[in-house]
């Protein structure tokens, strides 16, 4: 948890979560409340951040937020280039 106070003021939370999604997994859930898109006024920001391996050595990953601020997703997957390491 954190605070920032000055020309705006704001308060963030967050949690980060091992396993929860499958093993090796991590999930980390924030929560903004801030007056700096809007001076003076309160808004909030939700956000979502995941990572999941796949088979092998692939991992998903997914960011999503929603609030004040706007809202913005995006997903990526992460493949093996296949190159090996013995030499």
């Amino acid at each position: 948890m954190a605070a920032i106070l000055g020309t705006h003021s704001e308060l963030t939370a967050g949690w980060l979560l091992y396993d929860v999604l499958g093993p090796e997994s991590q999930l980390r859930l924030s929560a903004v409340l801030t007056d700096a898109w809007e001076p003076g006024e309160l808004t909030a920001q939700a956000g979502l951040t995941a990572a999941v391996p796949l088979d092998g050595r692939s991992e998903l990953h997914f960011q999503g937020s929603a609030g004040g601020a706007g809202t913005a997703v995006w997903v990526v997957v992460l493949l093996p280039l296949g190159i090996s390491q013995e030499q």
